[in-house]
């Protein structure tokens, strides 16, 4: 698995426009998921990119991460406090976007 790391030093200035903005440079919010425990802002973000590979989204530091999850958990994305749970939800979205790609794939003329 891919990991991408992101490094943001001051934290004032961080409003969720902006956290909006860095994480949609990777993938669409609804393509994001974590694996840790709900509310407590504690856990590991993942998410499908733009090309249909799956990434771990990984802050180097710990109260920046929090913050992170505590945006991505009010846009509703999924929490999964069980390994399997989500890796279940892992697999169910590269099915669906594996589907939409090949949907989105011409098909030869049959003439």
């Amino acid at each position: 698995m891919k990991a991408k790391k992101v490094k943001i030093k001051t934290r004032p200035g961080i409003t969720d426009e902006l956290i909006h903005d860095e994480l949609t440079q990777f993938a669409l919010i609804e393509n994001y998921y974590i694996s840790g425990t709900p509310k407590l802002n504690i856990g590991i973000i993942y998410y499908l990119s733009y090309n249909n590979c799956l990434v771990m989204f990984l802050v180097e530091d710990d109260q920046l991460n929090g913050i992170y999850i505590k945006y991505l958990e009010k846009k509703g994305v999924p929490v999964f406090e069980d390994s399997l749970e989500c890796d279940q939800y892992e697999k169910a979205l590269l099915d669906k976007a594996n589907k939409k790609h090949h949907s989105l794939t011409i098909q030869p003329n049959s003439e």
